[in-house]
């Protein structure tokens, strides 16, 4: 067996997620995320300006792309993700991807699990998600913007009833190697199809495959809800979060 050396630093990781009139989960993810790894790179769509400045303002950057609604596609994340990724790997072309939704907050002790993590090109990590109790989300949300840490509000709001993904990689949460020998250079990421729950599974397929493997539960991360789980995979449609006082406030 190869003993592989760890990935080191989250310097290694570009974090990659897609907002489309998505800008109040946003405002809670980036920064989560931000804290965690320095590189942070938003998809969305050239009309979508509110993205745009939300990411810039936090120090993430964006990729701009029509492909989300090319060919009058509802929501074909799938081809957008391919097209940024695409641009990455010509800067970065061995890096970490960290693929997450941008409902997702990672907890600020991420760091040290994910630069400990074997840096083994065929491997793809993946994460166990949880997500608060949807009564007291505002309170949730008001902790989130005070800076509560995560294990914090876990303790506090976590809805035990609803933690998913013990068992799977799947598309909230995908860490892989963008040189990986599994993956196509055509399609770093596959797109197939027009909405946003396809595309990821097929990705998760191509590291079940030996010699590839998927690692799973490296990490917990925070699920902010938003209704069914097939609520959005046709584009943005459930209500805003509620608004919060801002740290400080």
């Amino acid at each position: 067996m190869v003993k592989h050396d760890c990935i080191g630093s989250t310097s290694s990781i570009v974090a990659v997620t897609t907002s489309v009139n998505y800008q109040d989960y946003l405002s809670y993810s980036l920064p989560a995320a931000l804290r965690v790894i320095p590189s942070v790179v938003v998809v969305t769509t050239p009309e979508d300006t509110r993205t745009q400045q939300l990411t810039t303002a936090a120090g993430g950057l964006c990729f701009v792309t029509p492909a989300f609604h090319r060919d009058g596609a509802p929501f074909a994340k799938g081809k957008a993700l391919n097209e940024a990724l695409k641009a990455i790997r010509l800067k970065r072309p061995s890096t970490w991807i960290l693929l997450f939704d941008g409902d997702i907050l990672l907890p600020e002790t991420a760091a040290p699990v994910l630069e400990a993590l074997p840096n083994n090109p065929n491997t793809m990590y993946g994460a166990v998600r949880w997500e608060p109790r949807t009564a007291t989300l505002k309170d949730c949300l008001t902790d989130i913007r005070k800076g509560v840490p995560a294990d914090e509000l876990k303790t506090k709001w976590w809805d035990r009833k609803r933690t998913r993904y013990h068992d799977s990689v799947v598309g909230f949460f995908q860490l892989f190697r963008l040189d990986s020998p599994i993956l196509d250079p055509d399609t770093p990421h596959p797109a197939d199809h027009d909405r946003a729950n396809k595309d990821d599974g097929t990705l998760r397929r191509r590291f079940r495959t030996p010699p590839a493997n998927t690692v799973k539960g490296v990490l917990s991360v925070i699920h902010l809800p938003h209704g069914k789980e097939t609520t959005n995979w046709s584009g943005r449609i459930n209500p805003p979060l509620p608004d919060v006082a801002t740290k400080g406030n």
